[in-house]
């Protein structure tokens, strides 16, 4: 499976009657025959592109969707009240979008539909993911760290990090020890720094596991256009 962002001519008229047609949005296909042939498409959000998916080791219809969410306001909403109180974080004042944000969704059919996971709305600039389902029952995330909700006063950070759960999503690694139920909340483990001299850099392929607790990531900065393979491990973890 994969997922392609189809936009129709009227993608920006997000106020249009017809909510079935614009926006940005994935829609998934699939191959039953090693790639040879593809059918049987679904959109997996209205609002949604440039999707990752994890899928459980135990349970090939069990999905989760780490995805950037990202639309104008719809007909009668308010784009500022959505910022401050749907998003939670701080936008820049001048950007049009009232939604420009992660989202965590989840799939329990093979992904031919989808729900909004419980707090799983990131902050303005945390997407562009990879994400990664272990066997030994691990979800890792990668993303650019944005402005998470929770963190009103910070700002924009373009390091990559890796948010991770190791109960297969229930829980996610915290400051706590019991880690938190909120992925938005949890710990983010830095593994590319800051480019203070880029405007950020791009998550173009997979993570991959080498073996328990290590992992080979790529990225691509934008500007030099540098190709980059990481081989890496979570520090204090097993």
């Amino acid at each position: 499976m994969w997922s392609a962002s189809m936009r129709y001519p009227e993608w920006e008229d997000y106020g249009q009657a017809d909510q079935s047609r614009p926006g940005i949005r994935d829609v998934m296909v699939r191959s039953v025959d090693g790639g040879r042939t593809w059918n049987d498409p679904t959109i997996v959000h209205p609002y949604a592109t440039e999707t990752a998916y994890a899928v459980d080791p135990a349970d090939p219809d069990h999905l989760l969707a780490a995805t950037r969410l990202q639309r104008y306001a719809l007909s009668g909403e308010d784009p500022e009240q959505i910022k401050r109180a749907i998003s939670g974080v701080p936008y820049p004042p001048e950007l049009p979008w009232c939604y420009k944000n992660g989202l965590l969704i989840g799939s329990q059919d093979g992904g031919r539909t989808f729900q909004e996971r419980e707090d799983g709305l990131y902050g303005f600039g945390s997407y562009r993911w990879t994400a990664l389902w272990t066997e030994e029952n691990r979800v890792l995330l990668v993303s650019f760290a944005g402005l998470d909700c929770g963190e009103p006063d910070a700002a924009f950070d373009n390091r990559h990090v890796v948010r991770l759960s190791l109960d297969g999503g229930p829980t996610w690694v915290s400051d706590t020890p019991a880690g938190n139920r909120s992925p938005n909340r949890a710990r983010k483990f830095t593994l590319v720094p800051v480019r203070v001299d880029d405007d950020y850099s791009d998550i173009v392929a997979v993570t991959v596991p080498l073996a328990p607790n290590r992992f080979f990531t790529t990225h691509r900065y934008k500007q030099d256009k540098t190709l980059v393979g990481l081989l890496w491990h979570f520090e204090g973890l097993p």
